[in-house]
């Protein structure tokens, strides 16, 4: 499932090569990679991504900060100094992130909460940015599917962090959608997320490329510190159509204990799975298919 280093990987001339145009470097390795070896590596339930090349982090964070990605790179991985592909663009992925997130926008928009404005803001994929932070103080450049946090016009609790943190970086929910990346990779990733100041969720969902698989995680993080056990120790729960992931409104809008929730915001946002992944199926099926989702 894992290709071995080819030549132009190990080679110090193109090393070299590389440390001076990385993005360069790591475009050119997408580009020449075996797509149906890649495709059939992915498709394996619990596979630990298809490697792409040897990279350092630093890198491989020039890539991620680029604008001229072959590639966006919320779908690779970057460990033991190499870079891995652990999801495929387009078909179901998309389709289940962007109705996560919004149904996330819909049951928090202003109409339903009774506020003027947006209370709890969306992000996408964005990355939190500590390039010029001191070591200490420098977070992984991950992309999640999806982000939210508290608007700045909240009494929300800012968390101990740098001066050059943006609002817009301040995330309390992260959102990663998996169809060929496995929890191998998610479960590393809530270990990072960990690191994040003011982070309270991070929700993971994993359905199978035939969507015969359908499972999610909730972790629920306090400073810093993951709830729970270790997340390759927790068990998935299973969609069904009984599925309500249920999460603190409080929480989600980082508000200290005695201040009280703006306008009708719920006190717990509950989000329903299922018909996220029903609105998938049909989005992605066959156009000759008439038939109901099977689930």
């Amino acid at each position: 499932m894992v290709t071995p280093p080819t030549t132009a990987t190990t080679n110090p001339e193109t090393i070299a090569r590389a440390s001076v145009d990385p993005v360069g470097a790591i475009n050119r390795a997408i580009e020449a990679l075996d797509w149906d070896g890649a495709q059939a590596a992915l498709d394996v339930i619990d596979n630990d991504g298809f490697r792409v090349c040897s990279a350092t982090e630093a890198d491989w964070e020039r890539y991620v900060e680029s604008e001229d990605q072959e590639m966006k790179s919320r779908h690779f991985e970057f460990r033991d100094d190499s870079i891995y592909l652990v999801e495929m663009s387009g078909g179901l992925h998309p389709a289940i992130a962007g109705g996560i997130d919004d149904a996330i926008k819909e049951a928090t928009r202003p109409k339903a909460t009774g506020t003027d404005h947006r209370v709890l803001e969306g992000h996408r994929d964005a990355y939190v940015d500590t390039t010029f932070e001191p070591a200490a103080s420098k977070l992984p450049k991950l992309s999640p599917d999806c982000s939210f946090g508290p608007a700045m016009e909240t009494d929300a609790i800012f968390p101990d962090w740098p001066d050059d943190l943006r609002w817009n970086e301040f995330h309390t929910l992260k959102v990663e959608v998996g169809i060929n990346e496995g929890w191998r990779s998610m479960n590393r990733k809530v270990v990072q997320y960990c690191r994040f100041p003011g982070l309270r969720y991070v929700l993971c969902v994993f359905v199978s490329p035939d969507m015969e698989v359908r499972q999610y995680k909730l972790f629920s993080i306090t400073n810093n510190e993951l709830e729970g056990p270790d997340p390759a120790l927790v068990n998935p729960s299973p969609i069904t159509v009984d599925t309500r992931v249920r999460m603190d409104g409080r929480r989600l809008l980082a508000l200290p204990d005695d201040t009280a929730l703006p306008g009708r915001f719920p006190a717990e946002l509950v989000l329903e799975l299922n018909p996220i992944l029903r609105r998938a199926w049909v989005r992605c099926r066959s156009r000759h298919n008439r038939n109901p989702p099977p689930f």
